[in-house]
């Protein structure tokens, strides 16, 4: 595994959390590189920062997104990590900080900050929330509401939880130095199949719940 961060999962905060998570990887025969970057790629090898050549077979690819290069020549605002700046409406903001009234993003391609930090986590949950922000708008738009309905409030730092494998998580909800083990993965999947739930998705829930769930 090659890892631009320092440290694994650096979203959880915790160092101790981060050294569990590595310390889990290795026992099981994965050799972590932590502050390496990747230079290239071929079918059968990746090329380090610092020259090293790995031979591969596969290649996992988990780098995150960005927007098309496209959307630079349309005078909308795009922060360093390659998203769409947005309001508390959801609503995408030009280079000059106006927002557009009718183009909307959200999830993992749109930030919004909120008093110089993030506003929103990049969580399945913190997309749903911001989806229901943008129909109430648009709703309102469309003439068929009175009004607009909330707007994206500050968030407290959330409490991220990971799963690795089936039957071990971590999580830096609880206690001081976080959790590991059965009781962070059991709440990760109380939150997976509350997503469910929230979305109205029966099929998901009951897959979720005969496939995800840890093996005793």
């Amino acid at each position: 595994m090659v890892n631009a961060s320092q440290v694994l999962l650096p979203a959880l905060t915790e160092p101790e959390l981060s050294q569990k998570a590595k310390d889990f990887l290795t026992r099981r025969g994965v050799e972590v590189l932590n502050d390496t970057r990747v230079l290239g790629m071929t079918k059968h090898r990746l090329t380090l920062l610092d020259g090293q050549q790995l031979l591969t077979d596969k290649v996992y690819w988990a780098t995150g997104l960005q927007v098309e290069p496209i959307s630079n020549r349309w005078g909308i605002a795009i922060n360093d990590h390659g998203q769409l700046t947005v309001d508390k409406h959801f609503r995408v903001l030009t280079e000059e900080g106006v927002p557009l009234s009718n183009v909307f993003a959200a999830g993992n391609i749109a930030a919004l900050t909120q008093n110089n930090q993030e506003g929103l986590p990049q969580l399945a949950l913190a997309a749903e929330y911001a989806g229901n922000i943008i129909i109430n708008r648009l709703i309102y738009q469309l003439g068929l509401a009175k009004d607009h309905g909330q707007s994206a409030k500050e968030q407290k730092n959330p409490g991220y939880f990971v799963s690795l494998g089936k039957n071990y998580g971590l999580s830096n909800a609880y206690g001081r130095n976080g959790s590991a083990g059965l009781v962070a993965r059991w709440a990760k999947h109380a939150i997976n199949l509350s997503f469910f739930a929230g979305i109205g998705s029966a099929y998901g829930f009951f897959r979720y719940f005969r496939y995800g769930r840890p093996k005793r």
